[in-house]
């Protein structure tokens, strides 16, 4: 399956599920223009067999441990032997194998929730070393320019971008993780399939406007952040590894954003006013 993401090329091979190809529809391409990025092959193996005290973690579940080429991740349950998922990630060549132990008739659960979101993890660490981030927002599309409303789960993002679709003609471009990609001549907001329990998402690529973090307040009130303030906030919603370089990358990236695109907290409630707030906020910050 070829697929662009994000203006990623990426090629999966393997008998994936139904499921996972669904949802991975709307970013297939019959072939690619130019070379493919990233490569991930999936392997079905019910006999992983690895040290756990090898890694270090575990970070939403998974364990990491770097090597020569890259680093290599793996999925341990309590009480069993064996590992459930074990990638090795060769990042200078952007090559991928992804084997997964297929329990899914032990939990009664779907091998989509094992592959698909293996998939998204494997992505969003591989396009850290490409100038690009996962950030944990929801976006929209706004006058052909991307907006990013984050903050701590329950704080209101997905109600927020209800409010300007009620209101305005947006379009939401990633209701979970849009990824954002430093090009050449800027910032770029980009769709992708990894758009958390919604599942909303659009294939589209904008300019990014603005990164807005939320809190919930009775009055409304907007604040331009410093880069130590909106460091703290950005990082805290980014996926990475819990490894010293990706972390660095991680920082180098927001420091790329930061300089290129501002930033704000909004302290807001649900009302048609939040969102002229921020209107009227980012034409000034255009005008300025």
């Amino acid at each position: 399956m070829n697929l662009r993401i994000s203006e990623f090329n990426i090629k999966l091979n393997g008998d994936f599920d139904d499921r996972t190809i669904l949802s991975l529809k709307n970013y297939e391409v019959s072939e690619f223009e130019g070379n493919i990025d990233l490569e991930i092959t999936y392997i079905s193996d019910d006999n992983i067999v690895l040290n756990k005290n090898e890694f270090i973690g575990p970070y939403k579940m998974w364990y990491f441990k770097e090597t020569e080429f890259g680093f290599e991740m793996a999925k341990f349950a309590d009480g069993v032997d064996n590992a459930l998922s074990h990638v090795i990630m060769d990042t200078n060549k952007g090559i991928a194998t992804f084997k997964n132990w297929d329990i899914s008739s032990l939990i009664n659960r779907e091998l989509y929730y094992m592959l698909f979101f293996g998939i998204s993890e494997i992505y969003s660490y591989f396009i850290l070393n490409k100038d690009a981030i996962m950030f944990h927002s929801s976006s929209i599309i706004y006058n052909d320019k991307g907006i990013c409303f984050s903050g701590k789960s329950g704080t209101g993002k997905s109600t927020h971008t209800s409010l300007w679709k009620k209101y305005y003609d947006v379009e939401v471009l990633n209701d979970d993780s849009p990824t954002l990609k430093i090009n050449d001549d800027g910032v770029y907001a980009c769709g992708s399939p990894f758009a958390g329990s919604t599942g909303i998402n659009t294939n589209k690529v904008v300019p990014l406007k603005g990164i807005v973090f939320l809190e919930q307040a009775k009055e409304n009130s907007i604040k331009k952040l410093s880069q130590k303030e909106a460091y703290l906030r950005f990082f805290n919603e980014t996926k990475k590894p819990v490894m010293k370089n990706y972390i660095q990358k991680t920082i180098d990236i927001f420091g790329k954003i930061y300089a290129s695109v501002p930033m704000y907290v909004l302290s807001c409630n649900i009302s048609k006013e939040a969102v002229d707030l921020v209107i009227k906020t980012l034409e000034c910050e255009n005008n300025a």
